[in-house]
């Protein structure tokens, strides 16, 4: 598979309840929060559609936000390879 550009994204909708008693939001359980979704379907995916080669430079968003538990509810990032592909 060829790809010059692929953006993912993932979201749900969180009622309070979630955002204060799931397991994704406690920092002993869970301390990735989004990361740790992001990584496992966003992030899988791209590396799926680039035959698993990574990237060379991968940005970070520089404010992601986080819970009060410092947990991170949202972040993002932008993957660059070597041959001109870019994902985010």
């Amino acid at each position: 598979m060829h790809f010059s550009e692929i953006h993912t994204v993932f979201t749900f909708c969180a009622d309070p309840d979630f955002l204060e008693n799931d397991i994704r939001v406690k920092p002993d359980l869970d301390a990735l929060g989004a990361l740790g979704d992001e990584g496992w379907y966003c992030l899988r995916a791209i590396l799926w559609a680039a035959n698993y080669e990574l990237p060379k430079t991968v940005l970070a968003s520089r404010e992601p936000i986080l819970n009060k538990a410092g947990v991170i509810l949202s972040c993002g990032a932008s993957l660059y390879w070597e041959d001109g592909k870019v994902a985010t």
